[in-house]
């Protein structure tokens, strides 16, 4: 959804372009009608605006090999450039369904059991301002991938550390990586022990 394309809810939307918050218009009649209750006046650039930063979810997807599923994206910005698949989180959605619910409308695959990775803010990481992303990987059978919603393209890539890849995904996919050798050194391990079932 664009700016000048504004969907009739309620609830605040973002901007695809500039990940900016706009306000519906049933929202903008819903609130006159409530400010005329009352005696006010209502208009929109009146309305108060709370600035936080954006929630979003990328999604690390290895096959037993170590190759990781990459899109080249449909979008600015990195527009046409390999990024993990992610996107935002919707309103009542957990992190974790978003993940698998981006990583599904971008590949057309489903997400395996998800391992966080980590939680990524720096308010420079996205050129359209400060986004905040929680990071899950997870390890999938390697099966042909189909580009939907925001991605031009899908592939799995092998030498993913020679890639270069939008926002901070080069240092996802490395921490990614270590998280899952972490994993699978305290299966064996526990394995080992005869913990694991």
């Amino acid at each position: 959804m664009r700016c000048h394309d504004i969907r009739h809810h309620i609830k605040l939307e973002f901007c695809l372009d500039c990940a900016s918050q706009v306000l519906s218009n049933e929202a903008t009649t819903l609130l006159q009608a409530l400010a005329s209750r009352v005696g006010a006046s209502f208009r929109r650039s009146a309305l108060v605006q709370i600035t936080t930063p954006l929630l979003a979810v990328d999604c690390v997807a290895f096959d037993w090999t170590g190759c990781v599923i990459l899109v080249k994206r449909r979008h600015s910005p990195f527009q046409s450039r390999l990024a993990l698949p992610g996107g935002f989180v919707e309103i009542g959605e957990t992190v974790e369904n978003a993940c698998r619910r981006e990583f599904y409308e971008e590949t057309g695959l489903n997400a395996g059991r998800l391992n966080l990775v980590g939680v990524y803010s720096d308010p420079e990481r996205d050129p359209r301002g400060h986004v905040v992303s929680v990071a899950f990987a997870s390890v999938i059978a390697r099966e042909r991938a189909r580009a939907g919603d925001d991605a031009e393209h899908v592939e799995w890539v092998c030498d993913w550390f020679k890639a270069s890849l939008a926002f901070d995904h080069q240092q996802i996919l490395i921490d990614a990586s270590r998280t899952m050798r972490r994993r699978r050194k305290i299966q064996a391990a526990s394995k080992a022990r005869g913990l694991s079932k």
